[in-house]
């Protein structure tokens, strides 16, 4: 069985996607007052088993779910790694605060053999899969210059909320929380070198706004923007091949990079159909060594770009 933890996302997004394939989930009894606030969730209410002691619902499950704030998340992770029981992981991203502590965590899941995925959930939506064949084969005399531009008012900006979301040092901000998952999708497609990296916000610790260059190995270029304290919402995708100006080889131009969702999600978020692909992929196959390498090569790249970027002040 599985079980997860977290009341917020892993309610409204996790629940939904495992209970489209299992009969049955495990929930923490603290959670059933954020449940119960979901009206779109009741149609799962006869599947849950509520269970309010961590000890015994850690020892009940075969596989996990953690979905809590970064600083939290490791902690729970390495308590559930005592139980010989639990098999199946997936961490929400981002796995840890910081880069150098994600790196320490995932080699302590293989260490201790685990299979494991990370909540990149960029990469099992149908626009990468469709960008990813784009380049799968990219030759030495063709050039590619690929765009990314995500622009949207974060609910913490929108709202003048003051929490983790909002602030590096807690594993939020503009390339922690949001820009991890753009990272996921240029690590994958071997954007590894870092050309030029801005950031901008009020301080060093609330970052708004990431702009970078980068190239894979044969020197296509990527250009990335995310603005998450924008007056638009805007996720826009576009790839030329050779020259710029002509008809692009891909394109996506929406206001959400998971405005998609099958008909037997609808009504949930719209992320569900997502994660039950990740889901999926976990209980299928065991982590292979290059899933494992490309997860820890996303952890390095995330640490390589946090450590060239250059600060500007917000005016």
């Amino acid at each position: 069985m599985t079980g997860i933890i977290g009341s917020g996302f892993g309610i409204y997004g996790y629940l939904p996607a495992v209970l489209f394939e299992d009969e049955n989930v495990c929930l923490l009894e603290k959670a059933r007052d954020k449940f119960l606030t979901r009206n779109e969730l009741a149609q799962f209410s006869s599947k849950i088993m509520w269970i309010n002691n961590l000890e015994y619902f850690l020892n009940r499950i075969d596989s996990l779910i953690i979905s809590v704030p970064p600083l939290y998340q490791s902690e729970i992770l390495n308590k559930s790694l005592d139980f010989s029981n639990i098999k199946n992981i997936i961490i929400e991203k981002p796995i840890a605060h910081s880069p150098d502590k994600s790196i320490r965590i995932l080699n302590n899941l293989k260490r201790l053999n685990k299979n494991f995925r990370i909540g990149y959930s960029f990469l099992y939506t149908p626009w990468y899969e469709s960008l990813s064949n784009q380049f799968e084969n990219r030759k030495i005399d063709e050039r590619y210059d690929l765009s990314i531009v995500w622009n949207f008012k974060a609910h913490h900006y929108k709202n003048d909320l003051v929490n983790w979301k909002r602030y590096c040092s807690k594993g939020g901000g503009v390339i922690r929380f949001y820009g991890i998952q753009l990272i996921a999708v240029l690590g994958s497609l071997e954007f590894n070198e870092i050309v030029e990296s801005q950031i901008i916000g009020q301080s060093k610790d609330d970052i708004s706004y990431w702009k970078s260059t980068s190239k894979d190995f044969l020197g296509n270029v990527c250009h990335l923007l995310i603005d998450t304290d924008s007056t638009e919402e805007k996720f826009e995708i576009l790839l030329f091949k050779n020259k710029l100006g002509l008809q692009p080889l891909f394109s996506l131009n929406t206001n959400s990079p998971f405005n998609y969702q099958e008909n037997i999600f609808q009504n949930l978020d719209n992320r569900v159909s997502i994660l039950n692909k990740l889901y999926i992929d976990l209980k299928k196959s065991y982590i292979t060594e290059i899933k494992f390498n490309q997860y820890q090569s996303i952890n390095h790249l995330w640490g390589s770009y946090e450590n060239i970027s250059s600060f500007k002040s917000k005016d």
